[in-house]
């Protein structure tokens, strides 16, 4: 009603509602994923400093894309599989990223080879965590990002 827009005439466009929902969820999703290929693509230096400037870039592509975040992680929407790939997750997405950010920390000798593919998957459902916590307490998403950087490379055990 806001919009103007007859509720017929959306469905001129979209099967049913969860067709209007997919393409809302695909067309907010990219806008997030170009934000985390940037960070992965401009990370330089050795693997610690590139997976602190990915994390982080990641953690302010959040942060500017908020109230989305908040409706995708609390609702957590699952595409339809004719969403196709623009459908895809943007838990997968981080998923990619992390997979292409580790392959370079084992061909660095900093990641193990055997558990890389398992530390990327940590690593990205650890974003949902963090987000999650950040929401409740109303906080900015990227003061985790340290913190969850040495979390991953060191865990939690005290030294």
């Amino acid at each position: 009603a806001r919009a103007g827009v007859a509720v017929g005439t959306l469905y001129n466009y979209f099967p049913d509602r969860d067709g209007v929902v997919a393409a809302l969820f695909a067309a907010r999703r990219a806008t997030l994923h170009p934000g985390v290929r940037a960070a992965l693509d401009t990370s330089t230096g050795r693997f610690e400093e590139r997976l602190a400037h990915v994390v982080r870039g990641v953690l302010v592509v959040m942060e500017d894309h908020r109230r989305f975040v908040k409706i995708a992680v609390e609702a957590d929407y699952r595409p339809p599989p004719s969403a196709g790939t623009a459908g895809k997750p943007a838990l997968a997405a981080l998923l990619e990223a992390f997979e292409e950010l580790l392959a370079a920390g084992v061909a660095e000798k900093v990641i193990d080879p055997e558990l890389a593919e398992l530390a990327a998957a940590v690593l990205a459902a650890s974003f949902k965590a963090v987000v999650l916590r950040q929401l409740t307490a109303n906080r900015p998403f990227v003061e985790q990002a340290e913190p969850l950087c040495r979390l991953f490379l060191d865990g939690a055990r005290r030294r």
